[in-house]
């Protein structure tokens, strides 16, 4: 049969890689040194057809040096049919992305996912993609996990959001170092998106405590505003987003997170006994969730008796992730009966040790 897919990983060396016109669709080249010598003077070392029929292109971590961006910039206007596009690790910047920009640009028809996590675009970075995103009707998954956005950098995610706004399902835009002030305008500015289906705000300071309760209420109906525009979500993940010590606001936030989440994580969360009465108290009883991420979130067996009272109400749940707690064996499988007793069907239960099959 034909060669359909190439994988180079882990620091293989830049040299000459020959795949002929053999229908190569799907190409990785992660943590490479091939990208310069392949995509550089790309007429010449691959031919045109090739390119032409790739869809799926990973270049995690392989683009660090100018040459290999600069080939991949005279390549990417031949990648006619590209549809998924991975270019994380890379620290391209905002100068990088300028170079790549006319690229990016001849695949608005066609691009459908893009990752750009980790390459250090800043403020200045996400108002050139904005540009280059305007009018990408394709595009239904972006990943911006530590693009250096800043508290300086929410107009320009605002600006972002809005183009891709419309047709977004998949957005990523955890580890960027968002204040509570920036978090609140970004929330009170969020546009309709419909499509939406699944949402990374983790390592993100979402939740922290505000020095007044002006400014809290303030936070509450930015929240709300954001939630009403995320109606259709299936997966929120709120890693360390300091959910927990600031009680006053729970019960203003949790009624309004979206009831049809199927996929919930707060893990690194700072859940006391008190938190998780909030939570069994505010938070809908999701009739759809079916996996619930509560890893590293500071649990022992003191806070497991809330915790059961709060899985109850959750009939759909299959997976529950308590992987790095304190909490003992004995008090897992106690958990473990007592949820089985009242008709909850986990299929897989995480722990530190092992899952419980």
């Amino acid at each position: 049969g034909c060669l359909s897919f190439f994988n180079v990983q882990q620091d293989a060396p830049a040299g000459d890689l020959t795949l002929g016109t053999s229908a190569v669709t799907s190409l990785s080249l992660t943590h490479s040194g091939f990208v310069a010598p392949l995509f550089l003077h790309s007429g010449q070392q691959w031919s045109r057809p090739f390119l032409q029929q790739l869809a799926h292109l990973d270049l995690t971590a392989s683009c660090k040096e100018g040459l290999g961006l600069k080939g991949l910039a005279e390549a990417l206007p031949q990648m006619i049919h590209l549809r998924t596009l991975v270019l994380a690790g890379n620290g391209m910047g905002q100068e990088g992305l300028q170079l790549l920009g006319p690229g990016l640009t001849a695949l608005r028809s066609s691009l459908q996912m893009l990752d750009l996590s980790a390459n250090g675009l800043g403020a200045e970075g996400l108002e050139d993609l904005s540009q280059i995103l305007d009018g990408s009707s394709k595009l239904s998954s972006l990943a911006l996990r530590g693009a250096w956005i800043g508290n300086d950098g929410v107009d320009a995610l605002i600006s972002l959001l809005e183009t891709i706004a419309p047709h977004i399902e998949d957005l990523d835009i955890s580890q960027n170092r968002l204040q509570l002030p920036a978090v609140r305008q970004l929330f009170a500015a969020w546009p309709e998106t419909p499509r939406l289906r699944k949402l990374n705000l983790s390592e993100n300071a979402v939740f922290g405590a505000w020095s007044s309760r002006e400014e809290e209420q303030g936070f509450a109906r930015a929240w709300e505003h954001f939630t009403s525009k995320i109606t259709n979500l299936e997966a929120l993940y709120l890693r360390a987003t300091m959910l927990g010590p600031n009680l006053d606001v729970l019960p203003r936030v949790l009624p309004h997170f979206p009831a049809g989440l199927k996929e919930l994580s707060l893990a690194a969360s700072q859940l006391s006994a008190e938190a998780w009465l909030s939570l069994s108290e505010f938070l809908p009883a999701f009739p759809k969730l079916e996996v619930l991420g509560l890893v590293q979130a500071r649990l022992t067996d003191q806070e497991l008796p809330e915790l059961c009272s709060f899985l109850r109400r959750y009939r759909a749940l299959r997976v529950l992730d308590l992987r790095g707690n304190r909490v003992s064996p004995a008090a897992i499988r106690t958990l473990d009966q007592t949820l089985r007793a009242c008709g909850l069907d986990l299929k897989d239960l995480r722990t530190s040790s092992r899952p419980t099959p």
